[in-house]
């Protein structure tokens, strides 16, 4: 069975290796020995799995200093304890059964089947990796089905396609792949990918954690729902655990944004706990959600997401739509095992392969040929998702929206079984993926819904989303949204109402939310009619909500009260929410009433509530009479206060009585405090019982609150008996505590015993402790033995333990003999403990002997160790040597490591000889080593010649290592001849590297020669560059032809970059064609890319176009560039038509623009219509920019009606919003719901 403890150690090696190998150092096995206090031998054993540790403090040794280099945190002992149990624990007697899995160690990567349990011992969610098989319960899209084909997965016979597509990485793959390793590697992480529907981002996040090692789990938290899923058990997440938040925003755009900003709140404390380390969070998230989430909060309004955006802050990885480039190539190569892969490169529409793999071409064909009912039910799912409807729509909702989607005649030729008919349609699915709309199923033991709900394809919604933006949506959807939408997902569509200026529907979903107990919308809706100049009427749904408990609601209403000048209304309300023991609305109350100059009323007032029994009321009431020096008046308040129980008071009231002279009350008050846990009010009791000569009686009491638990009153106590000179009794009470395990207890009693002058006592008491065999309180009675004087019984103890297998106590025991000048009793000790079987002692002896200069006899250590099997003891002696300048014999000995397979052997003499400036025995050393076939020697001695500069030789060394098939050779030989000048040679050295598939050799050929000035050579090489694939040679190649001044030749090598792929190179050809006065050949150019596919340049044409005062050729550019897609060319085109005074036009090509869905060209068509003096034109594109979603829409409304001086239609606007239809809506009452 495999080495858990060996496995770690492991990769906390790498870590290791890799934190050095940035500082140019590298992990010497000797040097870790030597800082750790563990043998070079053990070490290798380790490394090379020869045996796993035994001794806990040795491998805490190793690992505390690897951890040091890996620039990680410290090893946790009872961690690697635990994994040394594991590796100890028996074999499971069947495959069925598995060990149990040892926990988490910070800093590295773990291992194992199962973590510890939660925080506060709770089962830790997920399961583990290893036992996840059906990545579509992840949300991992399935692919499309196709009938295999003969090929490799065939072999005659029909088999089973795997379940996912062969994969294919991407550049977004790298990044997140770092991420995983880095968790692995014991440092938590998150990563978002952010990209559209179906572009790979869960299928990515899947085949990354199938990299994770054995003893990691996954949690995705969805039920009952995923905020409330992820707040439910976040706090019993475990170590070693990846958080799946597929959909992210369903877990931070919540309806009330304090849900989901205690998500993310929550996860940035996992994420930042060392304790928990290490998890890993992995999400994935659209665009537009990303957008909402991370953007600046607007000027003067609330930042409703702070939370989400510090989590989401530096953990975005894009991912791209396409697949293009390498990835595209990759692509092809795995198509021709996988019948699917290979579809979706014949036929995916500009490499969009994953989309295609999801089914969504079929999807959009399924949806555009729909016929007319089932088309309304899609566009009415599309329309109800994007306006905040949650993801399951009932058919409640769906089945009274969709008429409103279908004309007169449409509706009256429907049969009647429509809806059946159009839902089996969107059911259907699509070359096995899900279809258009379907019917959810709910998981056993899931509610069973009252009616059915069904779910829009990921690909439709974000289809609608991009695609309906500006589409109307019919009054119907809007009215079915209010009376039929699920619960919960009112505020949302309340939220989307109120942004379209729909003030009315909006209060209205706010009123149905708020029925099923949703303060927040409550403050939503006063929120609106506030905004809307409706005072009273907001005031009276924050009334509501305070009267619910919202305190902010409170603070609004009386704010509100106040600003209206209704100052008596806001202290009412103040008052009413003291009444019910709001204690920060009593003190709301008071302040009013003073502002309004009504002292007295504010006292009575006072007096009447503490009167009535108001708790608050009365320490509140003293409190003022105190702070006015009526202490006497005061008193019976915090009497009264503190009978009902109010701690406080309790301790005030008994300040005043001492105060007062009146002890005996005081103490009786502050007991009463102190029995609720208060400590002030325990110290003060203990206090006074002592001025009042009642020590014992502060005893007793002390004693029956420590048989409590309570630990405060019982150290009180002790300090109490100790001060008044009762020691016994304080150590009796002590060692009673200690006797029921509170070993603190028994370390207080030895502390004490110490201050007294009683350290005999102490050891007495340490010792037969250790005695019972708690290991832990060892290195106290050494201490305190050593501090007693008595040294020699401390070392027989430390023998004694060191005898049973603890290396610490042999290393103390040692330290001691060396530090009472018995350096031989401590050798000869170490002798036995060595023939005795522990092995480090060896280490430990040669160690001791050299630190007393008495080196030949720790060799003599070194060589019995070596002789002994422990090999890397070789290299520990030639380090001795090395450090005492044996040269020679450091080299003997390093030379007998390397025979003895000690690799580290080698640098080391090749470092000692060019200490010695031996350098030409260390080439020749090298040489013998390279003729004995050690390939590495080669390199080595090539780069020792060159830091020697002997250029000459260095080079030949290159060569041989080149003519061994060390391609490194090449370019090491190649840049040494290019430092030293040498351009030929270098250029044979690259074009040599080249043979050997270095391509990129070409291109630093090449550039070698255009920093000596040789262009035409340079361009000779760029071109063998670009023939063998680097389409980056040909930008180099025309940058430098630009730079020399060869204009037309960089053009042309700018045009074949651009023909190659290369955007920037498009550009640069345009503008270089401009400049020189060549805009025609320019926009022919352009032309012809376009044809050949590069349709995105049309819009450049167009400028050029416009440019040159050619108007009408560039508004047929821009058309033909609109219909490919370009909606930025319709906005475009709309300018170029306004500015030649065609307002007509121009208001087509915006509507045009609109319609593609693009929001601001509603809004630049309004503003040219209001220009003109089209001022309802200009409000019809105002409602329509409206229902959008665009927030300026009812405000500019608004303004052009004043403007054009329809002050009444402004006011009625602004008050109450449009309706649906496009009308301004009549007067409407909000009143809120009960």
């Amino acid at each position: 069975m495999a080495s858990l403890v060996l496995e770690e150690l492991d990769r906390l090696r790498r870590r290791a290796e890799a934190r050095l190998a940035d500082r140019e150092l590298r992990l010497v096995r000797s040097r870790l020995a030597e800082k750790s206090g563990v043998s070079v031998k053990t070490i290798s054993d380790w490394f090379n799995h020869k045996h796993a540790p035994r001794n806990l403090d040795h491998l805490l040794a190793v690992a505390r200093i690897l951890a040091r280099w890996a620039e990680l945190p410290p090893p946790v002992p009872r961690q690697w304890s635990a994994l040394m149990a594991a590796d100890r624990a028996p074999e499971a007697p069947s495959q069925e059964r598995t060990p149990p899995s040892p926990p988490a160690v910070p800093g590295v990567g773990d291992l194992g089947p199962d973590p510890l349990p939660g925080p506060g011992g709770r089962a830790a969610p997920g399961r583990p990796v290893g036992e996840l098989a059906d990545p579509f319960s992840l949300e991992v899209h399935r692919a499309i089905e196709v009938p295999p084909a003969a090929g490799p997965w065939d072999n005659g016979r029909s088999e089973t396609l795997p379940l996912l597509p062969a994969y294919v990485e991407r550049v977004h793959d790298t990044r997140l792949r770092e991420v995983v390793q880095q968790a692995a590697d014991g440092v938590s992480g998150m990563v978002v990918l952010v990209g559209g529907s179906s572009c790979g981002k869960t299928r990515a996040c899947w085949e990354a954690v199938q990299e994770l090692p054995a003893g990691w789990r996954l949690w995705h938290p969805i039920a009952p729902d995923r905020p409330q899923a992820v707040l439910a058990d976040l706090a019993a997440v475990a170590p070693r655990t990846v958080v799946w938040l597929n959909e992210m925003q369903h877990y931070l755009l919540t309806p009330t944004d304090s849900v989901g900003e205690r998500v993310a709140a929550g996860l940035r404390d996992l994420l930042a706990e060392p304790d928990r380390a290490p998890v890993l969070v992995l999400g994935t998230m659209w665009p537009e959600y990303w957008a909402t989430l991370t953007g600046t909060p607007q000027p003067g309004l609330a930042d409703a997401h702070p939370q989400a955006r510090v989590l989401l802050s530096g953990a975005v990885v894009p991912v791209p739509d396409t697949f293009n480039g390498p990835a595209l190539k990759a692509l092809r190569v795995a198509a021709g095992g996988d019948p699917r892969l290979a579809r979706a490169v014949a036929e995916a529409d500009q490499g969009q392969i994953t989309q295609y793999l999801a089914g969504a071409p079929s999807l959009l064909d399924r949806y555009r040929a729909a016929p007319t009912a089932a088309r309304a039910l899609i566009e009415t799912a599309m329309d109800a998702r994007r306006l905040g409807h949650a993801r399951a729509l009932p058919h409640a909702l769906l089945e009274a929206a969709a008429p409103g989607y279908l004309t007169d005649g449409q509706w009256d030729t429907l049969g009647e079984d429509w809806l059946e008919q159009a839902l089996a349609y969107t059911a259907a699915p699509c070359h096995g993926a899900r279809g258009p709309l379907t019917r959810m199923r709910p998981r056993p033991g899931d509610p069973y819904p009252a009616q059915p709900h069904y779910v829009l394809a990921d690909y439709l919604e974000q289809e609608g989303r991009t695609n309906r933006r500006t589409a109307g949506v019919p009054p119907q959807l809007w009215n079915a949204l209010v009376d039929h939408a699920a619960v919960g997902s009112h505020v949302d569509i309340a939220r989307s109402a109120g942004l379209r200026g729909l003030k009315r529907l909006a209060v209205r979903a706010y009123s149905v939310a708020a029925a099923h107990g949703d303060t927040f919308a409550l403050l939503q809706a006063a929120k609106v009619l506030r905004e809307a100049d409706r005072t009273d009427e907001a005031i009276t749904w924050y009334q509501r909500a305070a009267e619910a408990g919202d305190s902010f609601a409170l603070r609004q209403t009386t704010a509100l009260l106040r600003e209206a000048g209704r100052t008596d209304e806001a202290i009412g309300w103040y008052r009413r929410a003291a009444e019910t023991g709001d204690s920060e609305a009593l003190q709301q109350t008071l302040g009013l009433l003073r502002e309004a100059g009504r002292t007295e009323d504010a006292m009575g007032w006072l007096l009447r509530r503490a009167e009535a029994g108001d708790v608050n009321a009365m320490r509140r009431l003293a409190y003022e009479l105190q702070s006015e020096g009526h202490p006497q008046d005061a008193l019976p308040w915090y009497r009264r206060a503190a009978e009902a129980g109010d701690i406080d008071a309790m301790r005030r009231a008994a300040g005043l009585l001492r105060e007062a002279g009146a002890p005996d009350e005081a103490l009786a008050w502050y007991r009463r405090a102190a029995e609720t846990g208060d400590t002030y009010a325990l110290q003060q009791t203990v206090g006074l019982l002592r001025e009042a000569g009642r020590t014992e009686e502060a005893v007793r009491w002390l004693s029956a609150r420590a048989k409590t638990d309570d630990a405060f009153a019982f150290q009180q106590m002790v300090d109490l008996l100790w001060t008044a000179g009762r020691t016994d009794d304080a150590l009796d009470a002590l060692r009673a505590r200690a006797r029921s395990g509170h070993i603190s207890a028994l370390l207080r009693a030895v502390s004490l015993l110490r201050e007294a002058g009683r350290a005999d006592e102490a050891v007495e008491w340490l010792t037969a402790q250790v005695e019972t065999g708690d290991a832990g309180l060892r290195r106290p009675l050494v201490d305190l033995l050593l501090e007693s004087g008595r040294g020699e019984e401390a070392i027989t103890w430390l023998r004694g333990w060191a005898g049973t297998g603890d290396t610490s106590a042999r290393r103390r025991a040692v330290d001691l003999l060396l530090e009472a000048d018995r350096t031989e009793e401590a050798v000869a000790w170490l002798r036995e403990r060595a023939e005795a079987g522990d092995v480090d002692a060896l280490w430990q002896a040669a160690s001791l002997l050299q630190q007393e200069g008495r080196t030949d006899e720790a060799l003599t250590w070194y060589a019995r160790a070596a002789d002994a099997g422990h090999t890397s003891a070789l290299l520990q002696a030639g380090d001795v040597l090395r450090r005492t300048g044996r040269v020679a014999q450091a080299l003997e000995w390093y030379q007998r490591a390397v025979d003895a397979g000690e690799t580290d052997g080698a640098q080391q003499i090749v470092d000692l000889l060019l200490e010695a400036d031996r350098t030409e025995e260390a080439v020749a050393w090298l040489r013998e080593r390279a003729e004995a076939g050690d390939t590495d020697a080669l390199g080595q001695a090539a780069s020792l010649l060159q830091q020697e500069g002997r250029t000459d030789e260095a080079l030949e060394w290159y060569e041989r290592a080149a003519e061994a098939g060390d391609v490194d050779a090449l370019w090491q030989g190649a840049f040494l001849s290019q430092e030293e000048g040498r351009t030929d040679e270098a250029l044979t050295w690259y074009g040599r590297a080249a043979e050997a598939g270095e391509t990129s050799a070409l291109s630093q050929a090449a550039s070698l020669l255009q920093g000596a000035g040789r262009i035409d050579e340079a361009l000779e090489w760029y071109e063998r560059a670009a023939r063998a694939g680097d389409s980056e040679a040909l930008w180099q190649a025309a940058c430098l032809l630009q730079e020399a001044g060869r204009r037309d030749q960089a053009v042309a090598w700018y045009r074949r970059a651009a023909e190659a792929g290369d955007v920037d190179a498009l550009w640069q050809t345009a503008f270089l064609l401009r400049e020189a006065g060549r805009t025609d050949e320019a926009i022919d150019w352009l032309q012809d890319r376009a044809e050949a596919g590069c349709e995105f340049v049309l819009w450049l044409a167009g400028d050029l176009l416009r440019e040159t005062g050619r108007p009408a050729e560039a508004l047929a550019r821009y058309r033909r560039a609109a219909e490919t897609g370009d909606t930025f060319a319709l906005r475009w085109a709309a300018e170029l038509s306004q500015e030649a005074g065609r307002t007509d036009e121009a208001l087509e090509w915006y509507e045009r623009a609109a319609e593609a869905g693009d929001i601001s060209a509603l809004r630049q068509g309004a503003e040219l219509l209001q220009r003109t003096g089209q001022v309802d034109e200009a409000l019809a594109w105002c409602r329509r920019a409206g229902e959008s979603g665009t927030v300026f829409a009812l405000h500019s409304a608004v303004d052009l009606l004043r403007r054009a001086g329809r002050k009444a239609a402004a006011d009625q606007l602004a008050r109450y919003g449009w309706e649906p239809g496009g009308d301004i809506a009549q007067p409407w009452e909000a009143r809120p719901p009960g």
